[in-house]
C-alpha cells in the first residue's frame, strides 16, 4: 500500500566547524522557543532504536530524543542525524534537527488562543 504521509516542520542546523556543545542543544533550543509560543512546556524522552515512529528513523537513537506536550501527546523527534543520513546529504558532524507534526502543534495553538 501507499505509505502514510505525516504533516510536518522539519528544521536542521549545521555548522562547518565542531561546536564547542552537541549541536543537539541548539536544536532543542529551537523547540523550546515553539513551546514557549505555544504556552507550553514540552518533555523529552529516550528515543528507542527500535521506535515504530517513522520520522524517527533518520535520527541517531542515543542521541536524539521524543519531543511531547504537557498532555503527553507526541510532537515528533530533535536530535543528531544518522552518519548516513549526514553524509548522504552532505552535511557536517555538527548538524542537528527536529521534525514536529503540524496537526499536533496547531492542536496546541488552538488550545491556546
Amino acid at each position: 500500500g501507499v505509505p502514510k504521509e505525516l504533516d510536518s516542520l522539519g528544521f536542521v542546523i549545521s555548522h562547518r566547524k565542531k561546536q564547542p556543545q552537541p549541536t543537539f542543544y541548539e536544536a532543542k533550543l529551537y523547540v523550546e522557543q515553539i513551546a514557549a509560543m505555544l504556552g507550553d512546556t514540552f518533555t523529552y524522552e529516550s528515543l528507542d532504536s527500535s521506535d515504530g515512529y517513522p520520522v524517527s528513523q533518520p535520527f541517531e537513537p542515543k542521541r536524539s530524543a521524543r519531543v511531547r506536550a504537557s498532555d503527553g501527546s507526541m510532537l515528533g523527534v530533535v536530535g543528531e542525524l544518522r552518519g548516513s543520513v549526514r553524509k548522504t546529504l552532505k552535511l557536517s558532524d555538527s548538524t542537528a534537527a527536529f521534525e514536529l507534526s503540524t496537526r499536533a502543534l496547531f492542536a496546541r495553538y488552538a488550545a491556546a488562543a
